[in-house]
């Protein structure tokens, strides 16, 4: 609880700025400035409101001071405040400097900030996007929490750790690049970013803290870099989850908690090392363990055998627009939107078993491609539609998982290159001439 202070805080001096609006500053050393509040050492007076521009600096009774640092609190509870612009000058912001600035929506940060305090940023649920420039070396815990409207934000490549609870209750997040110079993640850093859809760490992340992804409820996939050593319980308790992707030869020792009902997750490992996967504790709860063949699932990108299947991929599940498509990228698609319907030249579709988040292959997806060979159903897949595979004349090999519990009207109809297929016991309904043709 914070008691009333007996006395008017002791700000140096007041300057209105190029826009008319009044800044209160502390004099520092060296002819330096804080920005400062009007009230007492618990809670400010005065209220900054609407735009603020800061500038870098400040001539006041003929004397020139550089504004160098933003003080604790300067702009705590301002829920009128809606854009600030810090500048260049500025190379310190304090703890709860902009503490529920509920209308903030707009702010800039200038490029040689190199300390953001404790809860600087704390329920701003105004906030939409921020650019963390290169000079920060950290986030600092809470910084970001509970800034609810936060879609978008741009990790600085200078920034080392992110720390406890930095972006938890971030519900508008939908994606976040971690730089790979960041080396710990910490506890609750993204809990409770409900539109997270995917992430991939950066094989510089050496620790991942208790909770760190946890109600993530839109993450589907994640891909762990062999450079972590330690990962927290509940740090990918996400019920949504389809796979997970991992890099060590020899599995990690994890607790039992990290992920949530693991006997529903496709595991992917290392070529070579199912076994060990299989043996270990943990990992192996995991419904399926899948070897990346070709090598270690290191890069994350998905080996297409055939091009043009690969181009139809990247145009449209590219997410971070690379030129290729991971793992993670294909685990997140929901819908295949007949993308491929009646292209005759694709020839193999092996890689589409890494598309974990399908559980159906619709209506008409495959619908006349002729030079189809060869496809694989992720085992995510519960029904094939009706016509999906219509007129596959090329179609030599296909594998049903024993996930699939309906085939629908027609699906491969006119097959006329299968000369065998294997119907799992799981299969309760096939559609009229399914296989006819």
């Amino acid at each position: 609880m914070c008691l009333v202070a007996t006395e008017t805080y002791a700000y140096g001096i007041a300057v209105a700025n190029a826009d008319g609006v009044t800044i209160y500053y502390n004099i520092l050393e060296d002819n330096k400035l804080e920005v400062t509040f009007l009230g007492d050492n618990c809670y400010p007076y005065i209220k900054y409101e609407g735009v603020v521009v800061i500038p870098e600096q400040v001539t006041y009774n003929e004397t020139t001071y550089s504004v160098t640092s933003i003080g604790d609190y300067a702009f705590y509870g301002c829920s009128g405040l809606t854009s600030v612009t810090i500048p260049n000058s500025v190379t310190y912001i304090g703890d709860y400097a902009f503490h529920s600035c509920w209308g903030l929506t707009s702010v800039t940060i200038g490029n040689s900030v190199t300390y953001i305090g404790t809860n600087a940023f704390n329920s701003c649920s105004g906030l939409t996007s921020v650019t963390i420039p290169n000079s920060v070396t950290k986030i600092n815990d809470r910084v970001f929490y509970g800034c609810s409207n936060l879609t978008s934000v741009t990790i600085g490549n200078s920034v080392t750790s992110i720390d406890d609870y930095a972006f938890r209750g971030c519900r508008g997040l939908t994606s976040v690049n971690i730089p790979n110079t960041v080396k710990s993640i910490g506890v609750s850093a993204f809990e409770s970013c409900w539109g997270l859809t995917s992430v991939t760490i950066p094989n510089s992340v050496t620790s991942i803290g208790e909770n760190a992804f946890c109600d993530c409820r839109g993450l589907t996939s994640v891909t762990i870099p062999n450079s972590v050593t330690s990962i927290g319980d509940y740090a990918f308790s996400n019920f949504d989850m389809t796979s997970v992707i991992v890099n060590w030869t020899t599995p990690l020792s994890i607790g039992s908690n990290v992920f949530a009902f693991p006997s529903l997750l496709t595991l992917y490992v290392p070529s070579g090392t199912k076994d060990a996967y299989l043996a270990a504790d943990n990992w192996k709860d995991f419904k399926e363990i899948v070897e990346i063949t070709g090598g270690t699932p290191q890069v994350d990108i998905i080996d297409f055998v055939d091009a043009e299947v690969k181009r139809i991929c990247v145009a449209n599940w590219d997410t971070d627009g690379d030129g290729e498509l991971s793992y993670v990228e294909a685990a997140a698609v929901k819908d295949l939107n007949n993308l491929f319907s009646n292209n005759k030249t694709i020839t193999s579709f092996d890689e589409l078993q890494y598309f974990t988040g399908l559980s159906i292959i619709g209506s008409d997806v495959f619908f006349g491609c002729s030079g189809l060979t060869s496809v694989m159903i992720p085992n995510s897949v519960t029904a094939i539609g009706n016509y999906a595979l219509y007129g596959c004349s090329g179609l030599t090999s296909v594998t049903i998982l024993n996930s699939v519990t309906s085939i629908g009207i027609q699906a491969f109809y006119g097959c006329s290159g299968l000369t065998s297929v294997t119907i799992p016991k799981s299969v309760t309904s096939v559609g009229i001439s399914a296989f006819d043709g």
